[in-house]
């Protein structure tokens, strides 16, 4: 019986979802705003048919028709009216059936045990810019980070605090869910981080692209709209922002209890220059990894960098805060599944995501927040990407609040995307390590794909303490010889008994940290093998780094395509000219390999759920977008919402609106 109970529901509520799809249900339910209280609207009930349904609040009442059907694709205009025309009466309304999201702990456990996902799961949202973002979220054709796959399964980011350091923050735009407690302003020392007057509104927009409210009736959605949203003031307004060290650690120690994800839109020049975290900053995103979040760590997301088109592309190796091992770093992927030219290459980058190129006439826009309490679509390159990623990792906490930044680093191996379709049009890109990883370093471990990640962050448990060795080796002046052919090769044995007795069996992370100096110092490459044979490209020559530079001194060059192999033996680096036929000379001064990773095995007790059922959903309206629905039963559910039947509608969606100009600048602002 309780089976055919189901299937009547079932069917019932399915048909309810085809209809509304289309058009109002209405109700037979009136909401009424009386003068005279309680008293008055009982005998407007009695007067007109209708039974006292209760206050709803202040002056406001529910009245009830049982001569009108409770679902119904037409007004009753004749009770309507029959109501307005009484003079102790206000207002008065029939209200509509409409799907809402619920976001239910009760919901994502059920969904959990699903091995499919439907239209039964779904209900279409409101927010008129979203059809433009669906190239990126729902495409549901070849490749796709599944985003929509993570909110049916009840993920939207509730609970889930998100930080963009950035240029400020419009902490009032309607379709921002901001909180006071994540914000503050290193520049003018206040907690205020609003933009200043002359302001292009960056900060904002990157938030909006992470954490814009769904189902609203305003511009989009972001990848996690239930989570809140602060920011962290540390550049100007300007093109070129001037931060100091101190500046920079201020921004990223405020909030570490609070804030669980960080999202940086913006790094060095993408023009040859060697930059990255001073020694506060270092220190401080490491304590933040350590002991924020309650001791699960704070995540830090960079972006690779807009410099890597044109005939003499920059690489982010030479970005310390992409290389930074506390840090998560990202490239970015065409609608097409090819690199995106302004997308920076190294060995550093975890993974990758949809982010298109601004000067490519097929590219397809990403709608987000702008200042002035409107929306855009103008919003391109690295800018963009950084917040997908740290929307989608939002998404992967609401999963599973235990967490740690760690956790989150071995499932986006675990569960990216390294399609044979990613393509950098560089043959040697893709490489297979002694683990068996297919890694890149153009895509990292591939393109994100929050249905995945989901999945397996909801059973995840927790990787095994990680445990450092570093091996240094400070080399007596002046130093050794680079040469102008041929290399110079260094090699370096690891062992427990070499590193005062730390185990590393399983290897996260690799990082070298150089000081050398090279009469031409984008001429150089560096490449780092592994103990298990994996050869991995950690620094990138650059041809437009030509002329004479100043010395490279404690810059880190990491390498996460090692993941998974035991670091135990002889490891060997080598240096080389590019270009041998042009004269060159220069010294490594010092150099030191420090390897991250842990004893035993992270995946034990870790198993992967099997191939996800359907995560992306057909286009289900003109508005076509997908959110989770009420709680145990898997199908959809109404909830009454309120429409006037002729009255004046009081409010339109905002439009988006094109911004003109990029932020370029020395320290820029990845657009």
């Amino acid at each position: 019986m309780r089976l055919q109970n189901a299937a009547v529901l079932l069917l019932v509520v399915w048909s309810a979802v085809l209809v509304t799809s289309r058009d109002p249900l209405y109700s037979n339910e009136w909401a009424v705003e009386v003068e005279g209280g309680q008293e008055e609207a009982v005998r407007l009930a009695d007067k007109h048919g209708f039974t006292y349904g209760g206050k709803i609040f202040g002056d406001y009442h529910l009245l009830r028709h049982s001569h009108v059907s409770r679902r119904s694709t037409s007004a009753s205009h004749e009770k309507h009216y029959g109501l307005l025309k009484e003079n102790s009466v206000r207002w008065v309304e029939q209200q509509v059936w409409k799907e809402r999201v619920a976001r239910s702990g009760v919901a994502r456990s059920r969904v959990a045990r699903s091995e499919r996902v439907t239209l039964d799961d779904v209900v279409c949202l409101n927010d008129p810019d979203w059809p433009k973002q669906e190239w990126y979220m729902n495409h549901c054709a070849g490749l796709d980070m599944h985003v929509t796959g993570a909110w049916v399964r009840g993920y939207t980011g509730a609970g889930v605090n998100v930080a963009v350091v950035d240029d400020g923050l419009q902490t009032d735009h309607p379709d921002l869910n901001h909180d006071a407690a994540l914000s503050t302003d290193v520049v003018d020392g206040d907690r205020d981080p609003s933009h200043p007057a002359d302001s292009t509104g960056h900060g904002t927009k990157v938030a909006g692209v992470a954490t814009a409210v769904a189902n609203n009736s305003l511009c989009g959605v972001g990848v996690a709209p239930a989570a809140k949203v602060g920011g962290i003031r540390l550049l100007n307004a300007a093109l070129t922002s001037e931060v100091n060290d101190a500046q920079d650690a201020t921004a990223y120690s405020f909030g570490q209890d609070t804030v669980d994800v960080y999202i940086s839109s913006w790094g060095p020049n993408d023009f040859a220059e060697v930059d990255g975290p001073g020694p506060l900053l270092k220190q401080a995103l490491r304590n933040g990894a350590t002991t924020g979040r309650g001791g699960r760590g704070n995540v830090y997301i960079f972006s690779s960098g807009n410099g890597g088109g044109g005939q003499y592309p920059d690489s982010c190796a030479f970005d310390g805060f992409v290389n930074n091992p506390y840090s998560l770093a990202f490239g970015s992927v065409s609608g097409m599944g090819r690199r995106a030219a302004h997308s920076e290459a190294c060995s550093a980058l975890i993974a990758s995501v949809f982010a298109e190129d601004r000067n490519n006439d097929g590219g397809r826009e990403m709608v987000t927040t702008k200042i002035t309490s409107e929306c855009t679509g103008d919003f391109y390159q690295s800018s963009a990407g950084a917040p997908l990623a740290g929307g989608i990792l939002a998404l992967a906490i609401n999963a599973n609040a235990a967490l740690t930044w760690r956790d989150l680093k071995h499932l986006i191996v675990q569960t990216s995307q390294p399609d044979s379709s990613l393509t950098s049009l560089d043959s040697t890109d893709w490489i297979t390590n002694a683990a068996g990883h297919r890694v890149s370093s153009y895509f990292g471990f591939g393109l994100l794909d929050a249905s995945k990640l989901v999945d397996a962050a909801r059973t995840w448990t927790t990787v095994p303490s990680l445990q450092t060795c570093e091996m240094e080796h400070t080399l007596a002046a002046p130093g050794l010889s680079i040469p102008q052919t041929g290399s110079l090769t260094l090699t370096v044995d690891y062992s427990p008994s070499s590193c005062s007795g730390v185990n590393i069996r399983y290897l996260e992370v690799a990082v070298l940290t150089l000081d050398y100096h090279y009469q031409r110092r984008g001429h150089l490459e560096g490449s780092l093998t592994s103990p298990m044979g994996t050869t991995s490209l950690v620094l990138r020559h650059r041809d437009v780094d030509i002329v004479a530079s100043p010395p490279v001194e404690n810059q880190d060059f990491m390498s996460v395509q090692f993941w998974g192999e035991n670091p135990a033996g002889t490891w060997t680096f080598e240096l080389r000219n590019f270009y041998p036929d042009f004269p060159g000379n220069g010294t490594l001064n010092k150099w030191t390999l420090t390897l991250y990773g842990t004893e035993t095995d992270p995946m034990a007790g870790n198993t992967l759920p099997a191939t996800p059922g359907t995560t992306c959903v057909s286009d289900c309206s003109s508005a076509s977008l997908v959110l989770p629905t009420t709680a145990a039963t898997l199908v959809s559910s109404t909830l009454l919402t309120s429409t006037a039947v002729g009255a004046v509608s009081w409010g339109s969606p905002l439009s988006g609106a094109k911004l003109l100009g990029l932020l370029v600048a020395a320290v820029y602002l990845l657009l």
